[in-house]
């Protein structure tokens, strides 16, 4: 999903998780330590199989060449949103060690979806895909 042909790759993120914040900014870390060391992203340095995953394809695209994807993709990269907990701890921690490199909203403590969520009970997915079927806006944070 971030990569496609012809295309330097997105510009925003509406993350669910922190998936795709993770594969971007780890991307570029992999890049930059290429280019200084010549080393190669290691997935047996980490007992985390998610992670394992995230260092296997960066391993993979700088095999085939890609030693500028995500820092190009950083160049034009202007923000992104997050939706669960998680991803937003993860945010957070980024944020306090300085590593976060762009600008986050954090979807998931806005007060429309916590009423859809926990009040409602019909998650926040349904007032969502109306919205965005009908192009209208129901309601804002």
């Amino acid at each position: 999903m971030l990569k496609w042909p012809g295309g330097d790759g997105p510009d925003m993120l509406v993350d669910d998780g922190g998936d795709a914040t993770i594969m971007i900014h780890e991307g570029i870390k992999a890049e930059e330590e290429f280019r200084k060391l010549g080393t190669l992203p290691d997935p047996t340095s980490t007992k985390n199989k998610e992670f394992q995953i995230v260092l296997k394809i960066l391993r993979r695209e700088l095999e085939a060449g890609n030693t500028n994807m995500w820092t190009k993709m950083k160049g034009k990269f202007i923000g992104l949103s997050e939706e669960t907990t998680t991803g937003v701890h993860r945010l957070e921690q980024m944020a306090a060690k300085g590593e976060l490199l762009f600008k986050a909203i954090n979807v998931n403590d806005s007060v429309t979806k916590q009423k859809f969520d926990n009040i409602y009970g019909c998650k926040h997915s349904l007032p969502d895909g109306l919205m965005r079927a009908t192009d209208v806006m129901l309601a804002g944070k």
